[in-house]
C-alpha cells in the first residue's frame, strides 16, 4: 500500500499497570536482556511523580536509565519523534518506556522504528516487509489512555498510522529456533511462492479482527483477499509427499476447499486428536499438582 500519508509497523508491547508497576519495571526489562532504557513520557508524569518513582526503581536495581524526554505534547509530531532518536542514540539505549498516556506511547511507537532500522524518515516505511527487528518496549498507563496505547495503532502529525506486519518478537524467536536447528525461515508475501516444494503446508487465516471490531470494516477487508485460499491447485504445487495441516476449525470456502481438507493429503484430524491427549498430558500436571 502506497499512500503518502500513511506507514506500517508493529510494536508489540508488554503493558504495566497497577500496584507496583513503576517498581517492578527494572525487573520486566531484564527479563528482555535490556538494561538501558529510553523514557518517554510528558509532563504530567513528571508533576504526579510517576518519574521520580521510575526513576528510585532503576537505582535500587542497580540498572541505569540511558535517558528521559519529559516534553511530550498531546499532539506529537514527526519532529519530536526524530529529536528523540538522536538522543537515543547519543546515549546509546537499548529498550524504549512509555509513560503516561496515549501521546507518549504514540511517540514511543515511532521511536521504535526510527531507532531499530537506523533511519530518521517515519514516512520510509511504507513498506515494513524492509524494518529489522524492533526494540524491547513497554507501556505504563498513568493517564490519558484512549486504549490505542498496545495497539498497531498510533497518531502522530495528527495521522493515524496502523500495522499489518508480524509481531516482531515471534519472528525473532522463529530465526533463533531455525538457526539453533541448522534451518532457516523464508518471509514471503506469495502464497505460490510458500507452496513450491513444500513438505507440510499449515495455511491459516488470521481473519480481520486485528483490523477493526467492527464486522463491515471487517469485511470490507477481507473482500481484498478472496484468493488467500488452499485450493487443489496450490497443493500440486507441494512435494509430492506433502500434506495440509490446519488447527481447526477451518473456515471452509474462504481458507480452504472441501477438496483439499477433505483429500487424502489432509492430516488435519490426526492433528486434532494429538491436541486431544496434548490436553490430557496438561490436566494430569496441574491435577497431580505439579507445573
Amino acid at each position: 500500500m502506497q499512500i503518502p500519508e500513511y506507514f506500517e509497523f508493529f510494536n508489540k508491547t508488554k503493558l504495566c499497570s497497577g500496584k507496583m508497576a513503576l517498581e517492578n519495571i527494572s525487573f520486566d526489562l531484564k527479563s528482555m536482556d535490556s538494561v538501558k532504557p529510553l523514557v518517554v513520557t510528558d509532563n504530567r508524569s513528571v508533576k504526579s511523580g510517576y518519574v521520580k518513582i521510575l526513576k528510585k526503581s532503576f537505582y535500587d536495581s542497580g540498572m541505569v536509565i540511558g535517558a528521559i524526554y519529559d516534553r511530550v505534547n498531546d499532539y506529537p509530531s514527526t519532529a519530536t519523534v526524530r529529536e528523540i532518536a538522536e538522543l537515543y542514540r547519543i546515549r546509546g539505549c537499548d529498550s524504549i518506556i512509555s509513560l503516561g498516556g496515549n501521546s507518549p506511547a504514540a511517540v514511543a511507537k515511532g521511536l521504535n522504528i526510527l531507532v531499530s532500522n537506523r533511519s530518521d524518515n517515519l514516512m520510509d516505511f511504507t513498506d515494513m516487509s524492509r524494518s529489522a527487528s524492533l526494540r524491547p518496549f513497554l507501556s505504563v498507563l498513568t493517564s490519558a489512555a484512549a486504549g490505542t496505547e498496545t495497539s498497531s495503532e498510533a497518531v502522530i502529525d495528527a495521522r493515524s498510522y496502523r500495522s499489518f506486519d508480524l509481531m516482531p518478537d515471534i519472528v525473532e524467536q522463529a530465526n533463533k529456533n531455525a538457526y539453533e536447528n541448522n534451518c532457516k525461515i523464508t518471509f514471503t508475501e506469495s502464497m505460490d511462492e510458500a507452496f513450491e516444494g513444500a513438505h507440510i503446508v499449515f495455511p491459516k487465516n488470521w481473519g480481520g479482527f486485528f483490523i477493526s471490531q467492527d464486522p463491515v470494516a471487517i469485511r470490507k477487508e477481507q473482500e481484498k483477499y478472496k484468493n488467500w485460499i488452499c485450493t487443489q491447485d496450490k497443493m500440486e504445487l507441494m512435494d509430492r509427499s506433502g500434506v495440509y495441516m490446519h488447527a481447526l476449525p477451518a473456515d471452509r470456502g474462504n481458507e480452504v476447499t472441501d477438496s483439499v481438507i477433505d483429500g487424502p493429503r489432509s492430516i488435519v484430524y490426526d492433528e486434532a486428536e494429538n491436541r486431544l491427549h496434548t490436553a490430557k498430558a496438561v490436566m494430569t500436571l496441574l491435577m497431580g499438582g505439579r507445573y
